[in-house]
């Protein structure tokens, strides 16, 4: 199995347990065929429509998949894409909870808890849930929930301005799309009002064309009947309208939705994003959480902070009597590209903090902050400044500008690089400029993740061996066994386990035409990407195995859990077995936890 299938078995997995069968089925299908049409998902899963299309509302919603227009023959076909990384970041819901809590306090945790249940909420229904949330240990009175509520939107102006919460964009209406992709869509609308056996018929038969029959007809004569027939069949459709202003069709659950007649339709008004826009269709529920249905939903669009005049509104700095409304009913979603850019900044000033020593973490914690998360290059004199007026670390403000840069000189000198100068020709002082390398302190933390796990799965000898193969590029089997101080049939064993992982890669080099292992050159090399895939591949099947162990046991205690969670009298025999679930349970997560931070640095950053 490859790092995709362990992969495509972890996000099963996450999807079931978070939203059932049926959009376990539909995400399937996403995973392994790639974008698809509502169509080919129906084709493929042999689902009913109505089904496909609330299940692709829900992972809309959570933000699992996307959509995008293609043009196909001609037409305009819109077709979803599954979103596996979103998937798997549901793992690390408890840690934005908890950093919020940490950040906004009990506010800007309740915010995050209805963010990450519902996926995309307006501002009313946001606050609400979460000043219900907060007062649910207070007394209760109109004077806790109103302060509850003020210290609430105070939290989510805060999360805003810091990039956790953004907007969601609204959808893009059908009347805007171009007229060219009415013709491909027929068929696609007939099938989405019809059956799941087979595409229903159009509910508005088109006239059948006239066939001309002879090839001395006067083509005077044909033009004129064209237009005459042309205004008939104009008359018979108002009459046709004014009788029937909507048609029909029942669906395969036993609903009724009106259809317009198929000639005055376009295939993203029945998609799910449209759907879920125009409020025509209900989200399902999660399998044994509610998801609550929303007005409109979309793919992910870059972060976007509030405008000055947001801010102002909810700061209460202006008049929000014509706005407010408005405001409260924007949709917002959580921005989790925010929460990578915290982490792999935090990452970052670990490596540095270990490498040299804390006041050099304290300078890359400084430099992230003055140059908009290290895209942008920092003064010295800007950087001692913000060193010395930082009142979180007293050590700082004694830091004299010579000992900076003497810092500074260290780290662009160092082999990782942190820290690079740059040289603006025409400035006052064109040295004085740094920025931060992010590449090599990413390249240098995925490298040590991966050392790691050969280190601890195969022994101090064979890291040592990767870690030549490494600084060394090409080596033979003798030239291992020298660097490597180690015999030569340890060094051939520990090579061929290596190889058998898909850790290092073999290269034979013949002397001759018959291919004699005696007269073969075997030259050893590291594919550093593709050892990075394989690692990634086991911890997928770490946290699969990690997740089934929990169930296991679960459902090995189920009786237990009953009368506990029921306040039942419970046996000593069974009171043990309850302790026991606790720590198995604290451990297997804490462990989940630790794979998914080794999968955050070697996938993500």
């Amino acid at each position: 199995m490859t790092e995709y299938c362990y992969e495509y078995q972890l996000v099963c997995d996450i999807v079931r347990e978070n939203f059932g069968e049926q959009v376990t089925e539909v995400a399937k299908f996403l995973y392994v065929a790639g974008p698809q049409s509502v169509r080919e998902i129906r084709s493929g899963t042999k689902l009913p429509v109505e089904v496909i299309r609330k299940a692709l509302c829900v992972l809309l919603q959570h933000q699992m998949v996307t959509f995008v227009e293609v043009v196909r023959g001609g037409s305009l076909v819109t077709q979803y894409k599954l979103l596996s990384n979103n998937v798997c970041l549901r793992l690390r819901f408890p840690q934005y909870v908890s950093q919020m809590n940490q950040q906004y306090g009990k506010q800007g945790e309740a915010l995050m808890e209805v963010l990450l249940e519902r996926g995309i909420v307006s501002t009313r229904q946001l606050l609400q849930e979460a000043v219900a949330r907060s007062t649910v240990d207070a007394a209760g009175s109109v004077a806790s929930e109103q302060v509850e509520y003020s210290a609430a939107k105070r939290a989510f102006k805060e999360m805003c301005a810091g990039g956790y919460v953004v907007r969601a964009e609204r959808m893009v209406h059908a009347t805007d799309v171009p007229t060219a992709s009415k013709q491909d869509t027929a068929a696609e609308l007939a099938l989405l009002g019809g059956s799941s056996e087979a595409p229903a018929a159009s509910t508005s038969p088109e006239p059948e064309k006239r066939k001309s029959k002879g090839k001395g007809k006067d083509k005077d004569k044909d033009k004129e009947h064209k237009k005459r027939k042309h205004k008939h069949d104009g008359k018979e459709k108002d009459k046709e309208k004014e009788k029937h202003p909507s048609r029909r069709r029942k669906l395969d659950e036993g609903k009724e939705v009106a259809v317009e007649p198929s000639e005055g339709l376009v295939s993203i008004n029945t998609s799910p994003e449209m759907m879920l826009l125009s409020g025509q269709l209900g989200v399902p529920d999660a399998a044994s959480t509610s998801v609550m249905p929303i007005p409109e939903t979309t793919a992910p669009p870059p972060p976007q902070l509030l405008t000055e005049t947001e801010s102002a509104a909810f700061s209460g700095t202006v008049d929000t009597t014509h706005s407010e409304a408005a405001e409260l009913e924007t949709l917002w979603r959580v921005s989790f590209q925010q929460f990578l850019v915290d982490a792999r900044k935090q990452a970052c000033i670990a490596l540095v903090s270990e490498k040299i020593d804390s006041t050099a973490g304290h300078i890359i914690r400084a430099m992230f902050e003055l140059s908009r998360n290290g895209t942008e290059s920092v003064d010295v004199n800007a950087l001692h400044h913000a060193l010395i007026s930082n009142t979180t670390t007293k050590e700082l403000s004694t830091v004299s500008l010579s000992t900076l840069q003497n810092y500074l000189e260290v780290m662009c000198k160092d082999k990782t690089q942190p820290v690079g100068r740059r040289y603006v020709p025409g400035s006052r002082d064109p040295g004085n400029l740094f920025s931060l390398n992010l590449n090599n302190m990413v390249s240098v933390l995925k490298q040590k993740m991966v050392e790691s796990v050969i280190h601890d799965k195969f022994g101090p000898r064979s890291f040592r061996i990767f870690r030549i193969l490494v600084l060394k590029k090409v080596l033979e089997s003798k030239q291992i066994c020298e660097f490597a101080m180690i015999s030569p049939t340890e060094t051939r064993e520990r090579l061929y386990q290596l190889h058998s992982a898909k850790y290092i890669h073999m290269q034979e080099v013949p002397k001759s035409a018959d291919h004699a292992p005696a007269r073969t050159m075997y030259f050893w090399t590291v594919r550093y990407d593709e050892t990075r895939r394989v690692v990634c591949g086991e911890v997928y099947k770490a946290i699969s195995n990690l997740r089934a162990r929990l169930a296991a046991e679960l459902a090995r205690a189920s009786e237990a859990i009953i009368k506990y969670t029921s306040q039942c009298p419970l046996s000593e025999l069974e009171r043990e077995q309850i302790e026991q679930l606790q720590i198995t349970q604290e451990r297997i997560e804490a462990s989940v936890i630790h794979m998914d931070d080794m999968l955050m640095r070697l996938r993500d950053f």
